[in-house]
């Protein structure tokens, strides 16, 4: 059985069942997008090793998106009915940028958090000029909003200016009547 919060939080726990115990191993895929992973089995903490690339010193690519960071991390053990894995994903907000070769976008970043793309739309920030914000990426925190679009997790913060604005996942932008709305900001 498993319970998550994804892709609102990064808190996942797994209920194993087998009919009688058995010893296997069980890979847990973890997703590129995490900056770290917190696991534990039965309550107790299981140290994890460091991502497949990251040892060597590999780096992160100039736009924050490598999908080939993603890998398994293997929990070999005997395993009975009712254990219990439990994993936490940190899920800051990221700047991500796009390729050099987008020359629509060069020089300007998308705010994710988690495996989400946010963007400022006209309905949240009515007295911003969307296409020519500038924002300060130190002042953008992830918050709960229970009375936005059902609940959703949004990401508020300010201009360089000092004003504030505020983002919506993507997949929630043009849910309340016509307005504009932009991905693709500049620091």
């Amino acid at each position: 059985r498993v319970e998550s919060g994804l892709p609102w939080d990064g808190d996942i726990s797994i209920r194993l069942q087998p009919q009688t115990s058995v010893a296997f191993t069980l890979h847990l895929r973890i997703p590129s997008w995490i900056d770290r992973v917190r696991l534990r089995v039965n309550g107790q903490v299981v140290k994890t090793a460091s991502p497949p690339g990251e040892a060597a010193g590999s780096e992160q690519p100039a736009s924050g998106y490598a999908p080939q960071r993603a890998y398994y991390l293997p929990i070999t053990r005997t395993w009975a009915a009712g254990d219990t894995v439990e994993i936490e994903f940190g899920m800051p907000v990221t700047i991500r940028k796009a390729h050099r070769k987008v020359r629509s976008v060069r020089g300007k970043v998308a705010l994710t958090r988690g495996p989400l793309v946010y963007c400022l739309e006209s309905a949240d920030n009515p007295d911003l000029e969307l296409f020519q914000i500038r924002i300060d990426p130190s002042s953008t925190q992830a918050e709960f909003d229970p009375d936005l679009l059902g609940g959703v997790w949004v990401l508020r913060g300010e201009t360089v200016e000092g004003r504030a604005f505020t983002a919506i996942p993507h997949a929630y932008w043009a849910n309340r009547g016509e307005s504009q709305m932009v991905v693709w900001v500049t620091l």
